[in-house]
C-alpha cells in the first residue's frame, strides 16, 4: 500500500532524498508485518517497504550512470563483502539472523555488509547488502537486520533510484529482493510515469 503522508518513512526519505541530491516520488509498504522483540516488549513492523526517489537535474544518459556506479562502488570498497561466492555466506547471514532475539537491548549498530553489485543492462545497476541497526523505542531496544536492494535506472533521459528494504528471516529473502528489484526496475527503466510502482 501506499505511505501515508505523516508516515514516519515517509518525512526520512524526503530527508535522505535531499541529502542525495534528489526528490521523493513515492514510498509503498507491504501489508505482511513481522514482529521483533525487545527484552521487555514486542513490535510490530512491516515486512517490507520500497522507495522511489528522482534524481534533480538532467538530462540524464549513460554516461551518468556510468559515473553513479563508479561512485557507488568507490563507497562500497570500504565495506566487508559477503557476495554469494564466499564459502561462508549463508552461514554468516544464518550466524546473523540466529542471533536477532538473543539479547537485543546490548546489541550496537554494525556496519553494512555489501552482498553484491551488479549491472542489469545499460540502464540499470543494483546494489544488493545487508545491514544491522538497534532501534530503541518505548526505551526498549531491538535488533532488526534488513536487505536492501538498491537500483539506479536510466528512464529516458531521467535517473531514479529504487530501493526495497525487508527485515531479513532467511536468506532466501536476500535473493526474494534481488529478483524484486530486477524486476521493478526494468519496469520502470521503460516508464515515463512520475511515480514508478513497484
Amino acid at each position: 500500500m501506499i505511505c501515508k503522508d505523516d508516515d514516519p518513512i515517509v518525512s526520512l526519505e524526503t530527508r535522505v532524498a535531499g541529502w542525495l541530491g534528489a526528490e521523493y516520488l513515492a514510498c509503498f509498504t507491504s501489508d505482511e508485518k513481522m514482529t521483533l522483540h525487545g527484552s521487555s516488549k514486542a513490535f510490530t513492523v512491516p515486512l517490507e517497504h520500497a522507495i522511489a526517489i528522482g534524481f534533480i537535474g538532467g538530462p540524464f544518459s549513460p554516461v551518468d550512470l556510468d559515473a553513479s556506479l563508479s561512485k557507488e562502488r568507490q563507497q562500497w570498497d570500504v565495506v566487508d563483502p559477503v557476495g554469494e561466492k564466499r564459502n561462508d555466506y549463508q552461514a554468516r547471514v544464518n550466524l546473523l539472523l540466529k542471533d536477532t532475539n538473543s539479547h537485543p537491548a546490548a546489541i550496537q549498530s554494525v556496519k553494512p555488509m555489501l552482498v553484491s553489485i551488479d549491472r542489469l543492462d545499460e540502464r540499470i545497476f543494483v546494489i544488493v547488502s545487508i545491514r544491522e541497526y538497534s532501534i530503541t523505542k518505548d526505551g526498549d531496544s531491538v535488533r532488526s537486520i534488513k536487505a536492501t536492494a538498491a537500483a539506479h535506472v536510466l528512464q529516458g533521459t531521467r535517473l531514479v533510484r529504487l530501493e526495497i528494504v525487508r527485515e531479513l528471516r532467511t536468506p532466501s529473502d536476500i535473493e526474494d529482493i534481488r529478483m524484486e528489484i530486477a524486476a521493478w526496475s526494468r519496469a520502470a527503466s521503460s516508464m515515463t510515469a512520475e511515480e514508478p510502482r513497484p
